[in-house]
């Protein structure tokens, strides 16, 4: 199937946050099945560590890492790139872990800790889940200060940890009993952090031998071992809890890239694709290439995340992470990068449908409408010599999908209603009216 242009922009809105021109053009006639080979096949980038991770006032470093990688998913791009810039599937499948991993950095305490987590996702997003799973969770020690596993030890076990390393990242609620995170709370013991350490908080892994518990476990009703961290992951990623945890995965890919309700014949496709290995892109040639993916239907069937459409519009905009005035209203949107509102992470679809999130939106729009490389783009809106021209300039400049007459009209509208009215009021009502249509809040 050769791409049309709408096809192209779908998969550049999926697999990323938005499409250039340069971007349609090179992806419009495209086979399908090339286009999804060229975009699985493009290697990871791996950013050197910046340097505000080391500030161990956690707070201010937040804040520098959000800009960071906001700034990395604006700068992402599938033609054009640099050696520098990410492709902006390996920025939109670090979002994807952030949330499935939740994280928060107020627990963790540690910037460069919860950095070099953003940064595994990065490299690692898109190979095999067992090994994604064993360097979160041995590899770096967030998760496990997050959720207490640093205070999991044989004389006093916390279950905390296992729970959701069986409930949330792998089988999910159905395929464990409270037997099981009893023994795996006991396998998870000694498995923590450094803490404090030449004065500052330190939250890299750490195993501490003495607080193991060396005794005999029995897990998933399997015999009894003495088993380690190691061993439990195993038998979540390759023995006895493998087929239970390639669903679990694929049902969350499914709804992070396709639609909200994938059914048991789309999932049964990828799931069969996952296995043996738990690879996280076969799952995703699978559905990349599933003819559901290109469905009409599917197309505009999820919801943007307000990442996303901050995304959209600074990069259309031109705008700079920095400059977007956004920090303060991540929290009200509901969408705080490093700070998850549980340990479940955030949902799709209606879970971003709301009216304190949509109202926190319009705030950041208009916030954003003070930021002078933001409204410039409109500076010829009045000048243009017909509603009909000026509606397009500002679809074209925002990139708005597949406009709706609603939406045409109502751009129409404000070149009719404020060719007497001043410039400066008429360029941020224009920006207000473009970003918040419908069309802007789906992919």
């Amino acid at each position: 199937m050769a791409l049309s242009r709408s096809q192209a922009a779908h998969l550049c809105r999926r697999v990323g946050f938005t499409s250039s021109k340069a971007e349609l053009d090179h992806f419009e006639g495209m086979d399908a099945a090339d286009a999804v080979e060229e975009v699985l096949g493009l290697n990871p980038g791996s950013p050197s560590q910046p340097g505000f991770t080391n500030n161990h006032n956690w707070w201010e470093a937040a804040n520098d890492m959000r800009f960071w990688w906001i700034q990395r998913m604006i700068d992402a791009r599938w033609v054009n790139r640099t050696t520098n810039q990410p492709s902006p599937l390996e920025e939109k499948l670090t979002l994807f872990w952030h949330s499935h991993f939740a994280t928060g950095i107020s627990k963790v305490e540690d910037a460069s800790e919860c950095w070099r987590q953003n940064n595994l996702f990065r490299n690692h997003g898109r190979g095999t889940f067992g090994n994604l799973l064993s360097k979160t969770c041995l590899d770096n020690g967030a998760l496990l200060r997050y959720l207490d596993n640093d205070t999991n030890v044989a004389s006093n076990p916390q279950e905390n940890f296992a729970r959701e390393l069986m409930e949330l990242w792998t089988t999910g609620p159905e395929h464990f009993t409270e037997q099981d995170v009893i023994e795996m709370t006991r396998a998870w013991t000694g498995h923590g952090i450094r803490g404090w350490t030449n004065d500052h908080w330190d939250a890299r892994y750490e195993f501490t031998k003495s607080a193991h518990d060396k005794g005999t476990k029995v897990l998933f009703g399997q015999p009894a071992s003495n088993l380690d961290a190691a061993d439990t992951l195993a038998m979540l990623t390759s023995g006895v809890r493998r087929d239970e945890t390639a669903a679990f995965i694929a049902t969350k890919l499914w709804r992070f890239f396709v639609n909200d309700a994938p059914t048991a014949a789309e999932l049964d496709a990828v799931v069969t694709a996952f296995l043996p290995n738990l690879s996280i892109t076969n799952a995703l040639r699978a559905m990349l290439n599933h003819p559901t993916f290109w469905h009409p239907d599917t197309e505009f069937a999820l919801v943007r995340s307000p990442i996303e459409l901050i995304v959209h519009l600074l990069r259309e905009l031109k705008v700079e992470a920095e400059d977007g005035n956004f920090i303060w209203q991540l929290d009200s949107m509901g969408h705080q990068l490093f700070e998850p509102p549980s340990v479940a992470g955030w949902g799709t679809g209606d879970y971003w449908i709301g009216t304190g999130a949509t109202w926190a939106k319009a705030q950041w729009i208009i916030s954003l409408g003070w930021n002078e490389d933001a409204w410039s783009n409109f500076d010829g809106f009045i000048d243009e010599p017909n509603a009909d021209a000026a509606a397009d300039l500002v679809i074209n400049t925002l990139r708005i999908p597949r406009p709706s007459q609603e939406t045409r009209d109502a751009l129409k509208g404000l070149w009719t209603e404020y060719q007497d009215h001043d410039q400066w009021l008429t360029r941020h009502n224009t920006l207000y009216v473009g970003a918040l249509c419908p069309e802007m809040q789906v992919a």
